[in-house]
């Protein structure tokens, strides 16, 4: 079956670490090119995802990028005492310094470093998410490449339908068009005044 080389697929996948989410998008390419764009957090992923996807796709330059949003709603957030203890202690310390005495912001202490502490994200079981997210993704993508490349192929057939009645009508005229030629050679031969052997004029003809 005629596949074509360019498609788009995306797709995202909620797990209980956080929110997977990738893309995948190609172009015409001679041979297989693969860009991968990762996050830190996955980059150890690379040389899988690149095998990944290698056993499906042969050619085209191929774009894939993966994100992962380590903050979802069902993670529960955990409070670091100590963390916060010394970061107010720094604020009160700032304070008395410059005599203020606004509240600190609540939402700015959250997302100081440390103070929030997630869970720890499982790599193993994070790594299997990521070979589920590309495996549909890659399903996507290769369904949109095919219904891609069934619409070119009936568009080659299209033309090829076409041709092939040009060439059936100028068949048809062949000996038309020999008969036309034959006749100019014999009025250019008769032009030169020159006495030549019929056999011989119709052999180079």
């Amino acid at each position: 079956m005629l596949a074509s080389m360019t498609a788009f697929a995306s797709k995202t996948l909620e797990t209980e670490w956080g929110t997977l989410s990738g893309e995948l998008r190609s172009v015409n390419h001679r041979y297989l090119d693969l860009m991968i764009r990762l996050p830190d957090n996955l980059r150890g992923l690379e040389s899988t995802v690149r095998e990944q996807l290698k056993a499906r796709l042969q050619r085209g330059r191929v774009e894939c990028v993966l994100r992962f949003n380590g903050q979802s709603g069902d993670v529960a957030i955990h409070i670091n005492p100590q963390r916060l203890s010394a970061l107010m202690n720094a604020v009160d310390e700032v304070s008395s310094r410059f005599q203020e005495t606004q509240s600190p912001d609540v939402m700015a202490l959250l997302q100081w470093p440390g103070v929030v502490e997630l869970p720890r994200v499982d790599a193993t079981s994070l790594a299997g998410s990521v070979q589920s997210l590309l495996d549909e993704m890659l399903d996507e993508f290769c369904q949109a490449r095919q219904r891609e490349g069934q619409q070119l192929a009936q568009v080659i057939q299209k033309r090829l339908d076409s041709l092939g009645s040009l060439v059936h009508t100028e068949q048809q005229r062949l000996p038309d068009i020999l008969r036309q030629q034959q006749e100019k050679l014999q009025a250019r031969v008769r032009a030169l005044d020159v006495d030549l052997d019929p056999q011989r004029f119709a052999q180079e003809v």
